[in-house]
């Protein structure tokens, strides 16, 4: 409830016209923004003029995100985005749900790193006016579809024709692969690789044997994974 010093004070919700109440306003805090309010002060019938009473509410709000898709044996940094109306940022407080006590602190910014999941974070953060607000964080972890055969047999009959280097793209956003002979020559190249060399080199099959090859893997994270491997050809 506001207050005000003086007698015979009346409350306005305009700075002219109106009737004045004797009972002071008390504002809601239910949303931020900004309100003013006007009282005047009354003696032997005179009515003094009006003085301004502002009133700001500062209602913080944090986003935490996501869901977030972690790899296993990766980590992601994790950043909240904070606003607040009127006053600036005190305090941040992320605590982990699936521990014992959620109470316990873990950082200002996280670093989740995949070890099983999913695991619900929650981000507290307290302005410098003393409001709260607060946001969950679902991080889950999501399995590397990465499976690089290192033979494969382009004969025709429907079984194992094509080098296979992943078990679906869910993980991934692009794969790049090189293959050389062991002259150090190259015998395939691809940039956009689908699962799709069948052991040809400019038309022609190269002939069986043993050959080495760079694989480079984008994840959908933006991460890059380079694998070289020897790969063999059997018809």
């Amino acid at each position: 409830q506001l207050t005000a010093t003086g007698t015979g004070l009346l409350w306005y919700t305009a700075a002219s016209g109106g009737t004045g109440s004797s009972t002071a306003p008390t504002p809601s805090t239910a949303t931020a923004g900004t309100t003013s309010y006007y009282v005047s002060q009354s003696a032997s019938g005179c009515e003094s003029p009006r003085a301004s009473l502002v009133v700001s509410v500062s209602q913080p709000r944090v986003e935490a995100g996501g869901p977030l898709n972690v790899y296993p044996g990766s980590s992601t940094p994790v950043t909240a985005i904070f606003t607040s109306s009127n006053s600036s940022l005190a305090s941040v407080l992320w605590t982990d749900s699936t521990e014992c006590n959620p109470n316990d602190q873990l950082s200002t910014i996280i670093t989740p790193v995949a070890t099983t999941g999913p695991i619900t974070y929650q981000i507290t953060v307290t302005d410098n006016a003393g409001c709260s607000a607060t946001d969950d964080l679902i991080v889950k972890i999501v399995n590397q579809c990465i499976d690089v055969r290192n033979a494969f047999s382009p004969n025709g009959d429907g079984v194992n024709d094509n080098w296979q280097v992943y078990d679906g793209r869910s993980c991934l956003s692009k794969v790049s692969v090189t293959v050389f002979n062991r002259y150090g020559s190259k015998v395939f190249e691809n940039s956009d690789y689908y699962n799709g060399w069948t052991g040809t080199y400019q038309g022609k099959a190269i002939p069986d044997g043993t050959y080495y090859a760079v694989i480079e893997f984008t994840l959908v994270s933006g991460k890059k994974i380079t694998t070289k491997t020897d790969v063999t050809v059997i018809r």
